[in-house]
């Protein structure tokens, strides 16, 4: 376990100098207009905001993120595997680059998803479990067991990209996932991933200081793609298992992205249209849509996301039982979600 000075020290630059990078983004990008989202130039009719917003906060997060590690790298020669960290940091620039070229001009959703599924792919191959635990039950599916966390993987991505349509919504959930994250992995002893996950957190937290209503930067896909990718890949270190990756606890915690990404899914092949097609239909939309404000709606999900996460804590103390019971009333809230949020 490292010092905890260095722990301290850590988490303060990470908020500190994302906090300033943010700073100068929000500069540089007033002078150029093609780094700022503006609805009535862009023809956004999803979108919440009507004033153009600059959309580079995920750089601000993924600079404040790998900074701080090469930084405080010295105190952690001896405990992380640099050969892995590599490997991360070269998947989160492809997919934190992927979002940036898509903030600034647009990159097809069909390209994107495969960039994700390959990436998780290449995370996976850096463990190699050899069954995902469901919570319920396991599942071992021998050679496909890549595939399996690859569409994981690309699973957390679009969630946080889906949720990233208010101010403050997507940071918010990434960053009670990652709360959960760092609780998880302080259980198992894993020490180093938890320690990457609090600085990452903190990286977000200091980022939704411009992100919260009214928001004076958006995380752009550069962020939802660096924030998911990071997620997916601490998930899957600090769930492993004896070769097992216990994925039940993540799945809950972002229950209200998967509820919203789903039923997005369905109503757009419903209406047969593309699966990625955007549209002013998701959750917070609808919560806005019903007479909240966005700050309320906002607050409303982190709250719900919250109670999700100290379920997720819980039910990795527990055994079955506990484990069905809150599977049944997640699958029950799923199933009567198209009716109450009118997405059927």
């Amino acid at each position: 376990m490292l010092p905890k000075h260095v722990i301290f020290l850590s988490e303060v630059f990470a908020f500190l100098i994302t906090a300033i990078i943010i700073y100068f983004i929000i500069l540089f990008s007033n002078r150029f207009r093609a780094l700022l989202d503006d609805p009535v130039d862009n023809s956004k009719t999803q979108a919440i905001h009507n004033r153009p917003i600059p959309t580079s906060g995920g750089i601000a997060i993924f600079l404040g993120f790998w900074l701080t590690f090469l930084i405080f790298l010295p105190h952690l020669k001896n405990q992380v595997n640099l050969s892995e960290m590599g490997v991360i940091f070269l998947i989160t620039l492809i997919m934190t680059s992927i979002g940036a070229v898509d903030d600034a001009s647009h990159v097809r959703a069909r390209y994107k998803l495969l960039i994700e599924i390959l990436a998780g792919i290449g995370i996976y191959y850096l463990v190699r479990v050899k069954c995902v635990d469901f919570g319920i039950f396991c599942l071992n599916l021998g050679i496909l067991t890549p595939l399996l966390f690859a569409f994981f993987f690309a699973g957390v991505v679009n969630c946080i990209n889906f949720m990233d349509g208010v101010d403050g919504l997507a940071g918010g959930i990434a960053a009670i996932a990652l709360f959960v994250i760092i609780f998880l992995g302080y259980i198992t002893g894993n020490h180093i991933h938890m320690l990457l996950a609090g600085v990452l957190m903190i990286s977000v937290i200091s980022f939704l200081l411009f992100n919260f209503s009214p928001a004076k930067i958006f995380m752009g896909d550069a962020g939802t793609m660096f924030l998911g990718s990071m997620i997916a890949y601490l998930s899957l270190y600090v769930g492993i298992r004896e070769s097992t990756f216990y994925i039940y606890p993540f799945l809950v915690v972002l229950f209200i992205p998967i509820l919203d990404v789903s039923w997005a899914i369905i109503r757009r092949l419903k209406k047969r249209k593309n699966i990625f097609y955007p549209d002013k239909e998701h959750i917070h939309h609808k919560l806005v849509g019903r007479g909240l404000t966005v700050r309320e709606s906002v607050l409303l999900l982190w709250f719900l996301t919250g109670i999700l996460g100290i379920l997720a804590i819980y039910s990795t103390y527990y055994g079955f039982i506990p484990k069905l019971i809150i599977t049944i009333i997640l699958l029950l809230i799923w199933g009567s979600g198209g009716w109450i949020f009118g997405w059927i």
